[in-house]
C-alpha cells in the first residue's frame, strides 16, 4: 500500500514503455489460450454481488451445521441429507459444480456432503478448508466480471471509437493484464482443487503469483487519479460517450452493472486477496507447513 501511494504521485509511464513491459513469452501465452476455467461459470454472480450473496450463505451454513452433525450421527448413511445423485464417472466434480449456482461453499458441493471424510474432519479442519474454496470461488467470479470489463466494455469499438489512444490508457490503464493474471491465478488453484478436494491448498499458489500480482496491480493502482479524471471528463463534456456508455451498460451482460463499477474491481480486489489469506491464516495448525506458505503469500500480499 507504502509503494501503491508512492507511485500514486508519479506520471504515468508512457505508451511505449507500456508495450514494453507487456510482452510475455509466447510459450506462456501459448499456454494461456489453452486452459479454460471450468468454475469461471460455476455462477451468475458477478464479483461486486458475489461476497453480499456468500456471506448470506455462510451464515445459513452455520446455522445448519449442528443438527446437521446430529443427523449424520442418528441416521447415517439412510439420513436424506446424506442421499447424492448418482453420477458418471466422467462427470468431474467441477463438471458438476458448474451446474448449480447454489454450491459457492465447500460442503455443499455433492461429493463433498454427506461424504465420510467430511464426517472425520474436525470443525475447525471444515471452516478452513471453507476458507480455502472461498478464495478459489471469489476468483472465478472476479474473472467473470473481469471478463466483461475487457470483452464487452474496453474491447468495445463503438467505445473504442469515442477515445484516444492516451485516454484509452488511463481509462482502462492494464486492466487486460490484470484479467490475464486472474486467469492464470484461477487456473492453478482449479490443479490444486483437482488434485485433492478434501485437503488442497491455495497459499503456495498465491505465493507464486504474488510477482505477478505486484507487476499488475502496482500500474494499475497507481493509474487511478488518471483514470478518474479521465472518466468524469468524458462523463460531462463528451456526449457521444456518455451514449455509448448508457448502451453498453444496459447489456444485460452487466447485470445493471456501471463501466465504473468494473473499473474499481481491482482495487478491491488486491486488498481483499489479502483478507482471504489472512482468514486462511488464522484457521491454519501452528507449526504446520501450511501456516508457514500462509504466512508467506500473506506479506507478501501486504507488501502489495
Amino acid at each position: 500500500e507504502e509503494e501503491a501511494h508512492k507511485a500514486h504521485r508519479e506520471p504515468p509511464v508512457s505508451s511505449e514503455t507500456v508495450i514494453l513491459r507487456e510482452k510475455k513469452p509466447a510459450d506462456a501465452m501459448e499456454n494461456f489460450k489453452r486452459r479454460h476455467s471450468k468454475l469461471i461459470n460455476s455462477s451468475r454472480l458477478l464479483y461486486q454481488e458475489y461476497s453480499d450473496v456468500v456471506l448470506n450463505k455462510a451464515i445459513q451454513s452455520q446455522k445448519r451445521v449442528d443438527s446437521f452433525a446430529e443427523d449424520i450421527e442418528s441416521s447415517f448413511p439412510s439420513s436424506p441429507r446424506l442421499r447424492r445423485k448418482v453420477l458418471s464417472p466422467q462427470d468431474s466434480y467441477l463438471q458438476r459444480l458448474s451446474v448449480s449456482s447454489n454450491a459457492s461453499l465447500w460442503q455443499d458441493i455433492p461429493m463433498i456432503r454427506g461424504s465420510r471424510m467430511l464426517l472425520n474432519m474436525s470443525r475447525d479442519e471444515q471452516k478452513l478448508q471453507e476458507a480455502k474454496f472461498e478464495l478459489i470461488m471469489s476468483e472465478a467470479s472476479y474473472l467473470r466480471s473481469l471478463n466483461v470489463a475487457v470483452d464487452h466494455f474496453q474491447r468495445s469499438a463503438e467505445l473504442q471509437a469515442m477515445l484516444t489512444n492516451q485516454e484509452r490508457q488511463w481509462l482502462f490503464s492494464r486492466l487486460h493484464d490484470v484479467r490475464d493474471v486472474s486467469a492464470s491465478f484461477l487456473f492453478d488453484l482449479e490443479e490444486k482443487f483437482e488434485e485433492d478436494m478434501f485437503t488442497f491448498h491455495v497459499c503456495d499458489v498465491a505465493l507464486k503469483h504474488a510477482p505477478e500480482f505486484r507487476r499488475v496491480y502496482l500500474p494499475y493502482v497507481t493509474n487511478q487519479t488518471y483514470q478518474e479524471q479521465t472518466f468524469q471528463r468524458l462523463l460531462n463534456g463528451n456526449a457521444g460517450f456518455q451514449q455509448v456508455l448508457e448502451r453498453l451498460e444496459s447489456d444485460p451482460v452487466c447485470q445493471r452493472l456501471s463501466l465504473k463499477s468494473f473499473l474499481i474491481l481491482p482495487f478491491q480486489r488486491i486488498t481483499r486477496l489479502k483478507l482471504l489469506l489472512q482468514n486462511i491464516l488464522k484457521r491454519t495448525r501452528p507449526g504446520s507447513e501450511e501456516e508457514v506458505q500462509a504466512t508467506q503469500a500473506y506479506d507478501a500480499l501486504e507488501k502489495v
